[in-house]
């Protein structure tokens, strides 16, 4: 088993970081677009996951808020999706040789994972899924995000976890 080192977490989390804090960026944004809403950089010190975009009100900037967060729990969602994906159809030591082999010619070796970097993703969006799920849940309670957007990451949170245990469980099956 390769070791863990800090510049190898860093690398691993690099693209998942930068899409998720993106998706939160291009939802505050397409919010501004679709529902016409007044921005403003803004450069207060006060509790908002809105970033440095102002919104001038409440009402906008719980809306804004709400479609952000929603693009960030989708981004998270299909990015852990992802890694689930490959934990079951693409990780080496599940497929026969004769399927490694046919990935090898067809020059789709890139997308064959071992357990090790599957979990290792895996640890990645989970702990980008709870950061925003603190965010949504600091979001809630200072009343600049929904009950249902809140409720909505609850629920993303809790699946995530049970479909990695799941698949933890079962991989532990599978080596006894």
């Amino acid at each position: 088993m390769p070791k863990v080192s800090l510049l190898k977490l860093i690398d691993e989390a690099l693209l998942p970081a930068f899409l998720v804090f993106g998706a939160k960026l291009f939802g505050l944004f397409s919010a501004s677009l679709i529902f016409g809403l007044e921005w403003q950089a803004q450069t207060s010190l006060s509790y908002s996951s809105t970033l440095w975009v102002g919104f001038g009100g409440k009402e906008p900037t719980l809306l804004a808020n709400d479609v952000a967060t929603l693009f960030m729990f989708v981004v998270i969602s299909a990015g852990f999706g992802w890694v689930l994906y490959r934990a079951h159809y693409l990780n080496i030591s599940h497929l026969h040789p004769s399927q490694v082999k046919k990935h090898l010619l067809a020059k789709n070796e890139a997308l064959l994972v071992d357990t090790y970097e599957i979990y290792h993703q895996a640890a990645v969006w989970l702990s980008l899924n709870w950061l925003a799920f603190l965010t949504a849940s600091l979001d809630f309670f200072a009343g600049n995000l929904s009950l249902f957007v809140f409720a909505l990451s609850i629920g993303v949170t809790l699946t995530l976890l049970f479909s990695l245990a799941t698949n933890v469980s079962k991989e532990l099956k599978l080596a006894r």
